[in-house]
């Protein structure tokens, strides 16, 4: 069947705008319209809905190769246990960078606790005891004079 066009290029909205917290996704029909004009389409898409493709599909590397390259932690944090049996190494790598990017900057409790945070959720990957670990000894010595944050690593 002949389409209506050779190709589709387009940034439609995300999400509808409402009045309530969870706001209905509407991506998805600009996606399938499209699809039905067109044999070739380019849309920018939320990093979220490729991710859940990613899962379902159980692309894992994808699905790394897709958080690694959007550098958000919140897709990393959503995605950790998913990634956990195969890249624990990798997973590992990333927060490890976050954190210590984070550590080089002083901040009030708040901050410090965020990166308390950050080091619970490495504890909670395969390997991740060792290396959170060392990160504390070695943060202990280097950072001895941020009460704050010393306070907060022996809630770790």
């Amino acid at each position: 069947m002949k389409k209506l066009f050779d190709f589709v290029i387009g940034n439609p909205p995300f999400q509808e705008s409402r009045t309530t917290t969870k706001d209905m996704p509407v991506y998805n029909y600009f996606m399938d319209g499209a699809e039905s004009v067109s044999s070739h389409s380019l849309l920018i898409t939320p990093g979220r809905f490729l991710c859940e493709i990613l899962e379902t599909e159980q692309l894992y590397g994808q699905l790394f190769d897709v958080i690694l390259r959007s550098n958000n932690i919140d897709l990393l944090h959503q995605y950790t246990h998913v990634l956990n049996d195969e890249y624990p190494e990798k997973l590992i790598q990333l927060y490890r960078e976050f954190v210590e990017k984070q550590a080089e900057s002083t901040g009030s409790r708040k901050h410090y606790y965020q990166i308390v945070e950050e080091l619970r959720i490495m504890k909670s990957i395969t390997g991740g005891d060792k290396v959170v670990d060392e990160i504390i000894k070695k943060w202990k010595i280097q950072y001895k004079n941020r009460s704050a944050m010393l306070d907060e690593l022996n809630r770790v």
